[in-house]
């Protein structure tokens, strides 16, 4: 059975989105400086490019585990009874903000990481769904 939701039909176009943006962040990381004895940000380098990757891709796992746990939940809460659904939902909610929140904090407080590249993979899934749907011109099928 083909399933025709958004949903199903963003996910490839987001790994393969994930995995470009990821590749072009670690090659253009590592991309040796210009000057002699500088490196950005005091990285050796290298590590840069690495960090940045990895921090990209983390936030881009977060983003599709999130929005799984959204449509799951959705899908969930439609067969629930009107008078639960409310609460089931934002119980979802809040258990994807706690997601994000643990996520977030972990990386601020982690060297390994950079929170901005992190927060960048985050906004993948409506970055990739925003562009399909200006693609398909307004997702009128």
């Amino acid at each position: 059975m083909k399933n025709n939701n958004i949903d199903y039909r963003v996910i490839p176009f987001v790994w393969a989105y994930g995995i470009v943006i990821s590749l072009a962040i670690f090659f253009i990381g590592n991309v040796p400086s210009v000057y002699n004895n500088y490196t950005l940000l005091g990285e050796s380098e290298g590590v840069l490019g690495y960090t940045w990757a990895i921090s990209f891709a983390l936030g881009l796992v977060t983003s599709l585990l999130n929005f799984s746990l959204m449509s799951k939940a959705v899908r969930s809460a439609l067969e629930k009874p009107e008078h639960d659904r409310m609460r089931y939902l934002m119980m979802q909610q809040g258990l994807r903000y706690v997601i994000y929140l643990g996520i977030m904090v972990s990386v601020a407080f982690n060297d390994r990481f950079d929170l901005i590249f992190a927060f960048v993979g985050m906004l993948s899934v409506k970055i990739v769904m925003v562009i399909y749907i200006l693609i398909t011109k307004g997702g009128n099928e």
